[in-house]
């Protein structure tokens, strides 16, 4: 009866694992249809079975976390979308927390860089908000980071991120009265469009 109950868990846990990725793709389709409100609402349903699997199956901690943190960002890109910024930031914090965490474990530059990715998101909704301090920290923070990931390799999209996120850091120095330092960061973008 033992073995019984054991089977029974692993097949429960495997079709968590199904219905999540169905999920994932479910909400991508409906982003493309435009109808975010149908795709926040199946990106909640994966990110609660992915909090579920994470505690039900600890020897795939990481691997379930990664998961659960691109469903964040997600949820963070759709908020902001519709305009729901607050949760959008509490969804990107979360991303962000489980990215570091998991970059600490696995050192691994992809993790790097969708850690850039959501910092720029993050920021630009804080700069939309007129939280300019803020939103620079994280400008200025993924700006190293895809500096430091272009170094290792050339990836175009990295190199069009780099630039974004040079012009956005100077834009908001330069609003700040902080022209040198805004020029500088002018000066690093230019060099990269060459």
């Amino acid at each position: 009866m033992h073995q019984l109950g054991e089977n029974l868990e692993q097949k429960e846990i495997q079709l968590k694992k199904e219905l999540a990725s169905v999920l994932l793709s479910k909400s991508r389709k409906l982003i493309k249809e435009e109808k975010f409100h149908e795709a926040l609402q199946t990106l909640r349903e994966a990110e609660k079975l992915y909090r579920e699997l994470i505690s039900a199956v600890p020897e795939e901690e990481m691997e379930l976390k990664e998961k659960l943190a691109r469903v964040l960002t997600g949820i963070g890109g759709i908020c902001a979308k519709l305009g729901r910024n607050e949760e959008a930031i509490d969804a990107y914090n979360e991303s962000e927390k489980l990215f570091r965490e998991l970059i600490d474990a696995l050192s691994r530059d992809d993790l790097r860089e969708k850690l850039a990715w959501a910092l720029l998101k993050k920021a630009n909704i804080l700069r939309a908000l007129h939280k300019y301090d803020e939103s620079l920290t994280h400008y200025q923070e993924a700006t190293e980071i895809l500096k430091e990931l272009s170094e290792k390799g050339e990836k175009n999209n990295l190199k069009l991120l780099l630039i974004f996120s040079l012009l956005s850091a100077a834009a908001i120095l330069m609003k700040n009265g902080r022209e040198e330092e805004a020029e500088g960061f002018f000066a690093q973008a230019e060099s990269l469009l060459r």
